[in-house]
């Protein structure tokens, strides 16, 4: 196994590289479109690569145009692709069997409704995704590895910076307004501290090769957030998508399905109310600084 890079600069493109790597493996998958999973993963690596474009900026002289934003928007194209497999998945398993027997045809016209706006969909992450925007982006950061553009500062050792590497993120994360906010009655708020958990996750991530402490725990617990936020939101979506008048629902199969997902979004923001109130302990922030902070 290749040693660790010491220096910021090669550190950084290390990971980069990585990400690059993954996101271009994965375009043909995409394209084909057989396997909601290719498509999850891609929104990752990508999330992965954004994440550490703006955990290192300060040291890196970016090609122009392959910005942390601009691969924050490729990202944000293909979600809606992403969202309804997801709500796919609901309807196809989850509330199926639920609903018990009579499923089949509760869920029929729900089940139209979704594969019907995933072809929509579909074509139009095909669409960016062989874009030239979408390609020049990959492309030129790719170019940039071969002879990485960065500051003086990159040269110096990745020990000496670990604090500036993550402390501009977890006070802007511990000091959101919405971890005290009832998730089920504010799920945009929440969702938008969803972003900043998973951001904070992927820079921990990143830096923990070089950290002596074990990380483990608290990043399942970032994990773990993330994840009853995420199914939050996704339940919200789809109480959207039931009581669109498109669907076509009738009164009885409408009040059936809503009635599974506030059931389970009331388990689901219990979860949260626990395991938010556990994050935010003083003795588990100080633990994570102190661990972040002791170098290898």
């Amino acid at each position: 196994m290749d040693a660790t890079p010491d220096r910021i600069d090669a550190y950084a493109c290390e990971r980069i590289a990585s990400q690059l790597k993954r996101i271009v493996g994965l375009q043909a998958e995409v394209l084909e479109d057989r396997d909601p999973e290719p498509l999850h993963q891609l929104r990752v690596s990508l999330r992965r690569l954004r994440c550490v474009l703006l955990q290192f900026e300060p040291f890196l002289v970016l090609p122009s145009g392959a910005t942390p934003r601009r691969v924050g928007r490729m990202c944000a194209k293909l979600g809606l692709v992403r969202d309804l497999d997801v709500l796919q998945e609901l309807v196809g398993s989850s509330f199926a069997e639920m609903l018990g027997p009579q499923a089949s045809e509760e869920l029929a016209p729900l089940r139209k409704a979704l594969s019907r706006e995933r072809r929509r969909a579909s074509e139009e992450m095909k669409q960016s995704l062989r874009s030239s925007a979408y390609l020049k982006v990959i492309a030129r950061l790719q170019h940039w590895l071969r002879e990485p553009n960065t500051t003086p500062a990159a040269s110096m050792p990745m020990q000496a910076w670990i604090d500036e590497l993550i402390m501009p993120w977890l006070p802007p994360l511990w000091l959101h307004p919405s971890w005290t906010l009832d998730p089920l009655e504010h799920p945009q708020e929440l969702h938008s501290l969803r972003g900043r958990i998973r951001r904070c996750r992927y820079m921990i991530e990143n830096l923990e090769p070089i950290c002596s402490a074990p990380l483990s725990a608290h990043l399942q617990r970032f994990k773990t957030l993330q994840d009853i936020l995420g199914q939050l939101h996704d339940l919200n979506v789809f109480d959207s998508l039931v009581e669109d008048a498109r669907i076509n629902l009738s009164a009885r199969q409408t009040k059936a399905v809503l009635q599974l997902s506030h059931q389970r979004q009331e388990r689901l923001a219990a979860q949260w109310r626990l395991q938010s109130q556990r994050m935010l302990r003083s003795s588990q922030r100080k633990v994570l600084i102190r661990r972040l902070t002791t170098p290898r």
